[in-house]
């Protein structure tokens, strides 16, 4: 099951790392567009990337969250008057790709976008979940182990003892619900094993569904007396990036991801998932290399944990896979 996201026309590039602008710096176009109609003293939610990203694979991979904090750093001290004037709140740091998320007023842009070191400043758009699907149909009894997993084999990796065990799985969804049985015992537990950048729940929490449904295809168990998940021994950890109210924005998903690489704030620790798992795509962008979480996703790689994202709902015709996934 595979969630889709709104998503605008952004003003980055595909290819590896994204392409950013050496020189001065620019406002997006779309953004300009959409500040035509806004007075001055109006509020609005922009992401500030900084010129020369780090290329994660340029340095070792223990060293590859300290080196973004620090190059994130210098970037900071650029937008000083965003953090201590400017802004209408405390802008939050994305050091995991050498920028910032602020709302700050219309009057202060044209400022912002000349500080030095400033290469991009965009609209943090808002990304939504799609509306439920409608379901058809009675629910039967299920089998002892469901059709899916047969086919993938993973029922032969279980007849050679593979089930998962000692492997941290992520997902980045609308939450998990711990209570339940077939999920709740493989949560990793502790204060590194969940995020919720929106601030709602200090504990896992799933207001939809969605996220649930897909942490119990990965390691769900057979409390109900049939088999549901891939790795039924794996632990989990999970980043709720929408909100109760199926809302998110790109700095959130960004925040997700910074946290995958560090969950404990503590650099020396090796509390990282070895694999990350994402269920969504940005809606309406079938065909196209859109690369928004670039820089995330070539982090994350960078440390060896394993991406995976769906592909997308759109198929089964040529050039139907969405972004993330086709990154």
């Amino acid at each position: 099951m595979k969630l889709g996201i709104v998503r605008k026309t952004l003003p980055l590039l595909c290819g590896g790392l994204i392409a950013l602008n050496a020189h001065a710096g620019t406002l997006d176009p779309e953004l300009e567009a959409a500040i035509a109609a806004m007075a001055p003293g109006d509020i609005v939610d922009v992401i500030v990337r900084c010129a020369d990203p780090l290329d994660p694979a340029s340095v070792d991979p223990e060293d590859l969250v300290p080196a973004l904090r620090n190059k994130a750093a210098a970037c900071e001290t650029s937008l000083s008057n965003v953090r201590e004037n400017t802004a209408v709140e405390p802008p939050v740091t994305l050091w995991i790709i050498n920028g910032i998320a602020a709302k700050v007023p219309v009057a202060s842009l044209k400022g912002l976008v000349h500080r030095a070191g400033v290469d991009v400043v965009y609209l943090n758009e808002t990304v939504a979940l799609p509306p439920e699907p409608v379901l058809t149909g009675k629910p039967g009894n299920p089998p002892l182990t469901y059709w899916n997993l047969s086919e993938i084999r993973a029922t032969d990796l279980w007849g050679s003892g593979y089930y998962g065990t000692d492997v941290v799985v992520a997902t980045m969804d609308t939450g998990v619900d711990a209570l339940h049985a077939d999920i709740g015992p493989n949560w990793r537990g502790g204060g590194n094993s969940w995020f919720d950048p929106n601030g709602e729940h200090a504990t896992p929490f799933d207001a939809d569904g969605h996220g649930t449904e897909v942490m119990g295809l990965i390691v769900g168990g057979n409390a109900g007396g049939f088999d549901i998940g891939v790795a039924p021994d794996a632990k989990w950890v999970a980043v709720k990036i929408f909100n109760d109210a199926g809302s998110s924005d790109l700095a959130k998903i960004h925040q997700g991801f910074q946290w995958l690489l560090d969950p404990n704030g503590d650099a020396s620790t090796n509390d990282a998932p070895d694999i990350v798992n994402g269920s969504w795509v940005l809606q309406g962008s079938e065909n196209e290399c859109v690369g928004e979480f670039a820089d995330d996703i070539a982090a994350l790689r960078a440390v060896d944990i394993a991406v995976v994202f769906a592909a997308g709902n759109s198929g089964s015709g040529s050039d139907t896979s969405m972004e993330p996934a086709n990154d």
